[in-house]
């Protein structure tokens, strides 16, 4: 299950209690970490744009309601740099913009020079107990 941030937590909190809550982002983004919670993006493709997310239908799997990419997510290959990848961030925004969760891979992936990383549709799940 992602963490949610302190951000989209104290959206909810501030939703129950009757406060202002923000608007549902137009698109959400997936960002690639390293080991210390920064993004490798610029490293890896020269760029510090993330990738857009579309999730399809939100379901239930039998301890919890979950939802999962409907179309592939493929950060193109590396042309600049090397790194190790072990967790992905979701955004409100491309660059900057608000992180909204967080979690780690299953297993972190090192990521060289020609290098694609792809989430198969159905593969970067997000799910709530």
């Amino acid at each position: 299950m992602a963490s949610l941030t302190q951000y989209l937590e104290d959206q909810i909190l501030n939703w129950l209690k009757g406060s202002t809550f923000a608007s549902a982002p137009t698109n959400v983004y997936v960002d690639l970490l390293d080991g210390s919670g920064n993004s490798i993006l610029s490293t890896i493709t020269g760029s510090a744009n993330r990738q857009s997310i579309t999730f399809g239908t939100i379901t239930t799997d039998g301890t919890g309601r979950i939802m999962a990419n409907s179309t592939d997510i493929t950060f193109t290959a590396s042309a600049v740099g090397g790194a190790t990848a072990v967790s992905a961030s979701v955004h409100d925004a491309q660059t900057g913009g608000n992180e909204l969760a967080r979690e780690t891979l299953a297993s972190s992936k090192t990521i060289s020079a020609a290098d694609e990383v792809k989430f198969s549709a159905g593969n970067l799940t997000f799910k709530m107990d």
